[in-house]
């Protein structure tokens, strides 16, 4: 008989492993990204907030609540305060260096800001004022008449320079006038006087300076035929009216408030309008047309801070926008406090409109719209107090649910998120639907787990509905999972529904026109069961039954 000998190995490819989650992102945002301390020893702002943010996968960052949000607090002299957690705005501290923000989440350093603080510098001692230049005096050159070249002196009054001119031919051009410059003050007289021509050595020559050799300060390129601007120094030019006031000018001073170009005024530092040597503009009146474009600076009451208009750093006024038409008796208004002070109240926003002339032929007047859409929760308006209007209010928003499938629970489908009065059709039979959980009224309120509420919540059974439908609150209703009997409505996620007789159902059963309204109520302190299990803190009480 024949053997064979050896062996046989059989492999197999192993499983691929379940898929991993998806990487979750942390990172911090404070609400400045340093602060400034003035050298008065002011700090702006006065105080730093920080937020969490979060963001799983491709998933769009959210602001978070994990996690433990700490602080520290760096200080000139190099001490650091103890990391300490964070709960509201931090007030900036005397000799406050900088904030540190470290975000913990299963006590791992996850994310760390740190906002600093930077210090103006000292400013240096103001320095002397300086002497205002000299007045340049022009006219054509007479005898009998004393001109001035005062640059030399240095007392605070009034300095002159007069320069005159020849005029070359019989025109009236001042191109062709040849002008010269007082070298000192003298009277003029026929054997002092300028010439058109000479050889340098004219006794006139003491006082007086051709300025044609001085090229090119008068040359048709500054003396236009139409125009005359008289140079006060090489720095300085100023303008003159027909009578000889000085109204404008050009300067490159280091004196004063370093001014460069002034109008409206004899001295540039008080001119109504005046740009200095930094480009900074002061005009008292302006009448701009065009497009203009703010980064920074001031408007009234407010500040031009980014792309926001504020009333900060300070945030200490009432500063308002408000828009007025009184012919048609509209109002709208925001800011700091919109209400006279007769009214005895204060508001942050106004809106009216009471027009009783129909003059726009609408037949109505709208004081506010208000439009919320296309996300999962959306709220016209959300907000904490009351609300007293002189008027009604109600939402007209039309929300039915038809139960096709027959021996089934519906669960999550009466979405209070988008309505709180549903009109349910059944053609499926022996069904139901449950009530609104726990978790969907907190999102669709947009509230936190600790906040109690206590909201109506309507179910109509269609007219003529072809099958009747149970609603189910907290129960212990079997429904069977891959073989094996749960009760998944036994949570407190499930509101325990009540009746008017202190007992509860497990169950309400609905016909065709029946109707019921619940007052769904949260109450984190309430405590108590009834039937031995079923918790009292999330209830559904029935308020009104038709049946």
């Amino acid at each position: 008989m024949l053997h064979a000998q050896g062996s046989i190995t059989i492999r197999r490819r192993p499983k691929d492993g379940n898929p991993g989650a998806d990487a979750v992102r942390y990172w911090l945002v404070p609400s400045v990204s340093q602060v400034k301390k003035t050298d008065d020893g002011k700090y702006h702002p006065t105080s730093v907030t920080c937020e969490k943010r979060k963001q799983t996968g491709n998933s769009s960052p959210i602001v978070t609540s994990e996690g433990t949000l700490k602080y520290q607090i760096g200080y000139t002299d190099n001490s650091t305060s103890n990391l300490t957690n964070y709960s509201s705005a931090i007030t900036i501290p005397a000799n406050c260096q900088w904030i540190k923000f470290v975000l913990y989440v299963n006590n791992i350093d996850v994310a760390t800001e740190t906002v600093p603080v930077v210090f103006d510098g000292k400013e240096g001692n103001p320095g002397p004022q300086g002497l205002q230049g000299c007045i340049f005096r022009r006219s054509k050159f007479a005898t009998g008449f004393e001109y001035h070249n005062d640059s030399a002196l240095t007392d605070t009054g009034l300095r002159y320079i007069d320069l005159v001119y020849l005029m070359t031919d019989n025109t009236i051009y001042a191109s062709h006038a040849k002008w010269f410059r007082c070298k000192k003050t003298h009277s003029s007289t026929e054997s002092n006087a300028p010439q058109l021509t000479n050889n340098g050595t004219e006794s006139w020559l003491e006082f007086w300076e051709p300025l044609n050799t001085m090229v090119p300060i008068y040359t048709p390129l500054l003396l236009a035929d139409d125009a005359i601007i008289t140079l006060m120094q090489s720095n300085q030019i100023l303008i003159e009216n027909d009578e000889g006031v000085i109204t404008a000018g050009m300067s490159g001073s280091l004196a004063g408030k370093k001014i460069r170009i002034w109008a409206g005024s004899t001295t540039p530092d008080n001119a109504p309008f005046r740009v200095d040597v930094d480009g900074n503009l002061v005009a008292t009146k302006a009448d701009i047309s065009g497009t203009i474009n703010a980064t920074s600076g001031k408007i009234a009451g407010f500040n031009i801070s980014g792309s926001a208009l504020t009333n900060g750093p300070d945030f200490s006024n009432d500063a308002c926008i408000i828009f007025r038409n009184d012919t048609h008796k509209t109002f709208a208004g925001i800011g700091g406090n919109v209400l006279p002070a007769t009214t005895g109240n204060r508001a942050v926003a106004r809106f009216e409109n009471e027009d009783s002339n129909n003059f726009w032929g609408l037949g109505r007047n709208i004081a506010m719209l208000l439009s919320a859409k296309n996300a999962d929760i959306n709220h016209a308006f959300l907000g904490t107090g009351n609300g007293n209007l002189d008027g009604w209010i109600s939402g007209y928003h039309y929300s039915k649910y038809t139960i096709n499938s027959s021996n089934t629970i519906y669960d999550g489908f009466l979405k209070i998120s988008k309505n709180n009065k549903w009109i349910v059709y059944a053609t499926g039979s022996s069904s139901g639907i449950t009530l609104p959980t726990l978790s969907q009224v907190r999102k669709a309120l947009g509230i936190g787990t600790s906040t109690p509420f206590c909201i109506e919540f309507i179910v109509v059974a269609d007219l003529n509905s072809q099958n009747g439908f149970n609603i189910y609150g907290r129960c212990k209703k079997e429904v069977t999972v891959n073989g094996a009997k749960q009760t998944p409505y036994f949570t407190d996620e499930y509101p325990t529904m009540t009746h008017w007789n202190n007992g509860r159902y497990d169950n309400l059963k609905m016909g065709a026109g029946d109707a019921v309204t619940f007052l769904l109520v949260y109450d984190p302190n309430k405590t108590g069961v009834l039937d031995k299990s079923y918790t009292l803190m999330y209830t559904a009480r029935i308020i009104n039954r038709q049946n």
